[in-house]
């Protein structure tokens, strides 16, 4: 990636950012059987306090 893109890039993130306040739909609540990442990639997986 060249010096000209990452400026326009950041340039790009500056005018318009992703304000989490604004764009994630924090009203929205997950459900029981659903889960926020991927199992593999929680931390605690495989640890005793994971099982419980």
């Amino acid at each position: 990636m060249s010096t000209v893109d990452i400026e326009r890039l950041i340039r790009i993130s500056k005018e318009n950012p992703l304000l989490p306040e604004k764009f994630v739909p924090w009203d929205v609540s997950i459900g029981v059987d659903e889960f926020y990442l991927p199992l593999e990639l929680v931390s605690l997986r495989g640890l005793p306090v994971y099982e419980r």
